[in-house]
């Protein structure tokens, strides 16, 4: 029941990324700029790029799925990079100030707090099923 626990909430949380990916995709860097200013072409294609990156990260997420308590390689790689990626929010804001987009401080919450403590789960689930 955990280990299904586990998977599912992996799965849900996995949809952010998805979702971003189409947002980007789709629309580039412009829902950063909701008045409609003009969208600089470096930072729309830097950030259609990373929407990809995203994409295959969640692909590597999803392969994990199926055996969370062996493929533990990818996930931690997948997770360290979502750490640091979030470290690099704290940064910004620090540097910076505060995004106009709100949902990038839900995003440090997943990245800095949600992932160790997703890490911390799967290692309690290898220890359950006797892997080492």
């Amino acid at each position: 029941m955990e280990r299904r626990l586990f998977q599912l909430v992996i799965a849900v949380l996995s949809l952010i990324p998805v979702m971003d990916f189409v947002n980007s995709a789709l629309n580039g860097a412009s829902y950063l700029f909701p008045e409609g200013g003009l969208v600089p072409n470096d930072l729309d294609n830097q950030y259609r790029y990373l929407a990809g990156v995203y994409l295959s990260v969640t692909i590597a997420i999803w392969w994990t799925l199926g055996n969370v308590e062996e493929r533990v390689v990818p996930i931690r790689i997948v997770c360290a990079g979502i750490f640091i990626g979030g470290l690099m929010r704290i940064q910004s804001i620090a540097t910076v100030g505060m995004p106009e987009f709100q949902g990038f401080l839900a995003g440090i919450f997943i990245e800095v707090i949600l992932v160790p403590l997703l890490l911390w789960w799967q290692v309690r689930l290898r220890r359950k099923a006797g892997v080492t």
